[in-house]
């Protein structure tokens, strides 16, 4: 199997499970302060929906941070045509800090899952928000 990173590819045997995650770090146009654009995989288990899936994450990500607050939980579709995702706009402590995120997940090929995440340790601003859509309405998936 090749596997393509944006700086490389190389041949690797049969992959079962990809758990990498991206972490990008981008300039708020405004404040100058940062914000990250994180990219990981997953996979619904069990037969589970992406609604299930996100409770089962949301489960998980609440024994490592304390105050996570759902602010909100919407269906979308990213990128063009249109694939269908699940959006979740939240709040949370970790290591004494406050995180504002926005997180889409979208099935790549059932069971495989991209999870998309925009988080920020300052209150999600307009500018967040653009950036958060124009990245959602760029999306294209590679396979």
């Amino acid at each position: 199997m090749k596997y393509l990173t944006q700086e490389c590819s190389f041949d690797i045997p049969s992959l079962n499970d990809d758990r990498t995650v991206n972490v990008l770090t981008l300039t708020h146009p405004e404040t100058h302060g940062t914000f990250q654009i994180v990219v990981s995989r997953d996979q619904l288990i069990g037969g589970e929906d992406l609604s299930r899936c996100m409770q089962r994450q949301i489960g998980l990500m609440t024994r490592h941070v304390t105050a996570f607050k759902e602010i909100a939980r919407r269906q979308v579709e990213i990128g063009a045509p249109g694939s269908p995702a699940l959006e979740l706009e939240s709040t949370f402590r970790q290591s004494g800090s406050t995180f504002h995120q926005i997180q889409a997940m979208t099935v790549i090929d059932a069971p495989r899952l991209l999870v998309i995440t925009l988080s920020s340790q300052t209150p999600l601003t307009d500018a967040h928000r653009e950036a958060w859509q124009q990245l959602l309405a760029s999306y294209s998936a590679n396979g």
